[in-house]
């Protein structure tokens, strides 16, 4: 499967596909690690959190293991900072920025990192926090982005974000991101039922 980033024009989609096509008969020997792939391109050159392999130079093509193994290790990083704030679920925006797995890697650690020489100083998480945030989500982007709760109630922090002023904001933006979760989970099943709903009257008047 082929894919390419919105807001491509019809000449930049053909100069990308032509520049493919002419790298796969230069370099077939490395064809098969795409196979079976979803090809994008797009702006970067790596794999994304969703597995697809951006392409933007031959040298990814045959790097695609390596890629690879950066999106294998994403879970464990996960689970190492979800670890040491209080088992806060790490999630991710539907639409957040497209990020090679190798640097969304490189943000957890930074973040991760951040964290530990926090409590690595004698600092703690305030008592005000719940001993558990497992109900909680936090999404980690790049350096640059907003730290910020969302309309759905999740947690955004740029991984350059120190932990002193992470945590501070956590803790002082529960109460908001409680009642934005609860007010995004009844919308959503609100949502699937008048789906459901309308869906079911179109069948039943031989519309599908």
């Amino acid at each position: 499967m082929l894919k390419y980033d919105n807001g491509w024009n019809i000449s930049h989609i053909r100069g990308a596909l032509q520049s493919l096509t002419e790298m796969a008969s230069q370099h077939s020997q490395h064809m098969v690690n795409l196979k079976g792939r979803t090809i994008a391109l797009g702006q970067f050159t790596g794999v994304s959190l969703d597995g697809d392999v951006f392409l933007n130079i031959i040298d990814l093509i045959k790097k695609v293991s390596q890629e690879d193994s950066a999106l294998t290790e994403i879970p464990n990083y996960e689970k190492a900072l979800s670890s040491i704030l209080r088992d806060i679920h790490i999630s991710r925006r539907k639409f957040m920025p497209k990020v090679s797995a190798t640097q969304y890697c490189c943000h957890l650690r930074q973040l991760i990192t951040s964290i530990g020489d926090f409590y690595g100083r004698g600092k703690k998480i305030p008592d005000s926090v719940p001993e558990s945030l497992r109900k909680y989500e936090i999404v980690v982007e790049q350096e640059a982005g907003p730290l910020m709760v969302s309309p759905t109630g999740q947690f955004i922090t740029p991984s350059s974000c120190p932990a002193d002023e992470l945590i501070a904001f956590i803790s002082k933006n529960l109460d908001d991101a409680t009642l934005l979760l609860t007010e995004y989970s009844i919308n959503k099943h609100v949502e699937k039922a008048l789906h459901k709903e309308v869906k079911e009257r179109f069948v039943d008047i031989g519309i599908q």
